[in-house]
């Protein structure tokens, strides 16, 4: 993507339902909760590793 292009909404969905889909795969593998539960706790758990990760700037 060239700089100072932006997402459009069919591309952000299509993310946004990867990420889902890996996340629900996961659970089902992995983890073993029910799948909303599942998907939700791990997408907190990402979403605090992010917290973390930006505030110490490994990347």
């Amino acid at each position: 993507m060239a700089p100072g292009t932006s997402l459009s909404v069919l591309e952000i969905s299509a993310i946004f339902l990867s990420i889902t889909a890996l996340l629900t795969y996961v659970n089902h593998r992995f983890i073993g909760l029910p799948t909303t539960i599942g998907v939700m706790v791990i997408s907190m758990l990402l979403s605090i590793g992010a917290l973390f990760s930006t505030s110490f700037a490994w990347f």
